[in-house]
């Protein structure tokens, strides 16, 4: 990075080099090491703290689909039965499946104003077909331990 700093014959965008040099490192790696931009990082910390308004899940991206860690207790996916290890595949009609998933993306669709209806499709293991959920946002408080 110093040489291309001081002597590459154009500007460079330093911060984006790198960005873009940590992703494609960690491509080569398992599938659960990702780089999370320090955008997508300070939206993901806000579960960590206080309280937000959503369907009240916790998930993470694996390869291209959004897989549920655990229902937020109290929320409205656990009051539907969402189950952690169940997957998301559809929210209304739009598939949410393939390399345009990003947390972002998930928080776009997935958090609303309270009383926000959205449905979301989920695949369970073991089960031939998915189920189609009507989710109501509310606000889902995060407990401190």
């Amino acid at each position: 990075m110093q040489m291309i700093k001081f002597a590459y014959v154009d500007t460079v965008n330093e911060s984006k080099l790198v960005e873009k040099a940590i992703v494609e490192t960690l491509k080569e790696l398992d599938p659960h090491s990702m780089y999370i931009s320090k955008k997508d990082l300070q939206r993901a910390n806000e579960e960590l703290v206080g309280n937000f308004e959503g369907i009240g899940v916790q998930f993470e991206i694996l390869r291209d689909t959004i897989n549920i860690v655990h229902p937020i207790p109290g929320g409205p996916s656990e009051r539907l039965g969402i189950l952690s290890g169940d997957k998301i595949i559809k929210i209304e009609s739009e598939d949410v499946t393939g390399k345009k998933i990003t947390n972002q993306f998930v928080f776009d669709r997935l958090r609303g104003k309270k009383g926000t209806k959205v449905n979301v499709s989920i695949y369970r293991s073991g089960k031939k077909t998915s189920s189609i959920l009507p989710l109501s946002a509310t606000k889902i408080p995060i407990k401190q331990h």
